[in-house]
């Protein structure tokens, strides 16, 4: 349960996360994140890539997430679910990083 793992990283012991190892210190600062306030971020470029399927829409929460910061962008990243248990080996991402450096590079 969740107060056993957070012993585990308080006690200095990395817990494994659907696949990330995750530490005290990122779970710390990840708490401490306002990610339904983007008033905080309003002026800084956001970037929220959705990994889906090639002509998956993009979901509605996405977008609401978005309205709230004008540098706030949403893309589709065509991708299997790569952080789940699928059939096909993923070593890399290919997709999610194309998109995610062409939209840096804008």
């Amino acid at each position: 349960n969740r107060e056993a793992l957070v012993a585990d990283m308080e006690a200095g012991v990395p817990v494994n996360f659907d696949g990330y190892e995750l530490t005290h210190e990122l779970y710390t600062q990840i708490g401490k994140m306002a990610f339904n306030d983007l008033s905080a971020w309003a002026k800084k470029p956001i970037l929220v890539v959705q990994v889906g399927k090639p002509d998956q829409p993009v979901k509605k929460g996405l977008l609401e997430f978005c309205k709230t910061s004008p540098a706030c962008h949403v893309v589709n990243a065509a991708e299997e679910p790569f952080w789940r248990e699928i059939k096909q080996y993923y070593a890399r991402a290919n997709n999610l990083f194309s998109v995610t450096l062409q939209e840096m590079s804008c």
